[in-house]
């Protein structure tokens, strides 16, 4: 697997629908149906570089084009272990599905969040000490329409309880709005 550190100026990042764009350009032979990327947002500030970090089980290439103001890449390949203890962070779009319309709609709550998140781990991990470090909406434009997701980051210290379910939930991500930067799970070991 591979983890990237790219920065990209302000204009491609103030849209958030755009990040996504041209994290797309660093894997010009894949078809859209299979992102073969996870990424999340560490640093953003109006009239700044965005830093973006980003997980893949394919090395990117450098883009060609002037967004792309930094890209530093390395190679790491995970071994996990039942009973493995980390540290996460992890940044989602905890929602649920209205029934009537189909919509779907975010969890406002902190304990409907908690809540979601446990539900969404509790086949590969144990979850402790689990905080929300932080809640943001996330404005974006695809296109001439607006958007708005809300985001959740929390941290916390897991055990893992499957490990086959927690590879792949560690490769594909959690949860919904992964190409708005959530679902990327990120770990130290304790």
């Amino acid at each position: 697997m591979f983890l990237t550190k790219v920065a990209i100026n302000w204009q491609s990042a103030k849209n958030p629908y755009e990040i996504h764009r041209v994290l797309w350009t660093m894997f010009p032979d894949m078809p859209e149906s299979s992102r073969p990327f996870l990424f999340r947002v560490e640093f953003q500030k109006t009239g700044l570089p965005s830093f973006v970090l980003m997980q893949s089980g394919l090395k990117p290439q450098k883009p060609s084009q002037k967004t792309v103001m930094e890209y530093k890449v390395k190679e790491f390949k995970p071994v996990f272990e039942v009973g493995q203890k980390f540290k996460f962070l992890l940044r989602v779009n905890p929602t649920k599905r209205l029934i009537n319309n189909g919509c779907r709609v975010p969890f406002i709550r902190d304990d409907e969040q908690i809540k979601w998140l446990k539900d969404k781990l509790s086949d590969s991990v144990n979850l402790s000490a689990l905080v929300i470090k932080s809640k943001n909406n996330l404005y974006f434009l695809k296109g001439v329409h607006p958007g708005k997701i809300l985001t959740v980051t929390f941290e916390g210290v897991l055990e893992i309880k499957n490990q086959k379910s927690f590879e792949d939930l560690f490769k594909k991500g959690v949860g919904h709005a992964k190409g708005f930067g959530c679902g990327m799970l990120s770990l130290a070991r304790l």
